[in-house]
């Protein structure tokens, strides 16, 4: 068996149990959301609050506090965070997967792809 084939079977639990959390994740915060704040459901007025709250900046720390918490909002965005950050855990487990197979051309190439998805999130965070 190739060594991407099994590296291929490695990461398919890994991307699915993320993907799947990810989406529990946001769907426990939308319910919460809406079951502490029933006028979510009726007032657009309420809606846009809770869809645009001003542009405020959170860190993870605080989605983490908040999600602890049980705030569905916190909840939302660590479900969100944990979707952005499968892709870039995958690469990081190719490359190191590559390097410890010998095979010096993919993990050239899948460290190049960690770096810019790494870059990106670091020139993201210093934009926003």
């Amino acid at each position: 068996m190739s060594s991407t084939i099994r590296l291929s079977r490695a990461l398919q639990p890994l991307l699915r149990v993320a993907v799947i959390g990810s989406v529990a994740l946001i769907l426990l915060g939308m319910t919460l959301c809406f079951v502490r704040h029933p006028s979510y459901l009726f007032s657009p007025a309420e809606l846009a609050v809770l869809s645009n709250p001003g542009g405020a900046k959170v860190s993870a720390g605080e989605v983490f506090v908040g999600a602890a918490h049980l705030q569905g909002q916190a909840v939302v965005l660590l479900g969100l965070m944990t979707l952005m950050v499968t892709p870039i855990v995958s690469v990081f487990l190719a490359t190191a997967f590559f390097v410890r197979a010998r095979q010096w051309s993919f993990a050239a190439v899948s460290g190049t792809v960690l770096l810019l998805l790494l870059l990106s999130a670091l020139l993201g965070r210093a934009s926003g």
